[in-house]
């Protein structure tokens, strides 16, 4: 990792260069460490998208990456820069993920935005919170209808995610909640501060 802390990289995220950072060739994806890890994806002079992950090899050699389907069709060198973390940075690394999107907008970060938002969604089932909507059903015996909605595939699959968490039966259902204001959706628009450890 760099030589800064990340507070301060967190403050100018600018002073990682992703180019001076341990790097494997796309085909050595295989030799990727095992741990959390801020990712670049790189050529020899573009940076082309940037993630974070708890462990960096499950992320290219476990199932197929979002990104993959693009980086296939470069007939350039790709690689793979990274930066290290421990398990105890998570956070902080996920706000530095953040940081350095925002930063360096890399394209494919640009194209994949719905992916993972810069904004956290909080999620409160706490109904006792919850206004009653005028001309809804309490019970939920209202008629569903189909609906067709435009979700990214790793939005989707995070609905999913979420819906079970909260102990709804479906995605179906949690967005039903969220449309009756059953769930209050808590936009988050900067980072918690984080401080280094």
């Amino acid at each position: 990792m760099s030589s800064l802390p990340i507070s301060e990289l967190l403050r100018k995220p600018n002073k990682v260069d992703p180019w001076d950072l341990p790097f494997l060739v796309l085909m050595l994806k295989r030799d990727l460490p095992r741990q959390p890890a801020i990712y670049f994806v790189i050529t020899t002079d573009k940076l082309l998208y940037i993630g974070s992950t708890i462990n960096l090899w499950n992320r290219w050699n476990a199932n197929v990456h979002h990104v993959w389907d693009v980086i296939k069709t470069l007939n350039e060198y790709v690689a793979i820069a990274y930066m290290r973390f421990n398990s105890s940075q998570i956070r902080q690394m996920r706000n530095l993920e953040i940081a350095l999107i925002r930063s360096f907008q890399p394209e494919l970060n640009q194209i994949y935005r719905d992916n993972r938002s810069d904004s956290v969604i909080a999620l409160s089932t706490d109904k006792r919170k919850m206004p009653r909507v005028k001309g809804v059903p309490a019970d939920r015996d209202e008629i569903k209808t189909r609906h067709n909605v435009m979700v990214s595939p790793s939005g989707w699959a995070g609905l999913g995610v979420i819906a079970k968490r909260l102990g709804y039966k479906s995605r179906s259902d949690l967005l039903d909640a969220i449309g009756r204001e059953e769930v209050e959706i808590i936009r988050l628009d900067h980072p918690a501060e984080s401080h280094e450890e």
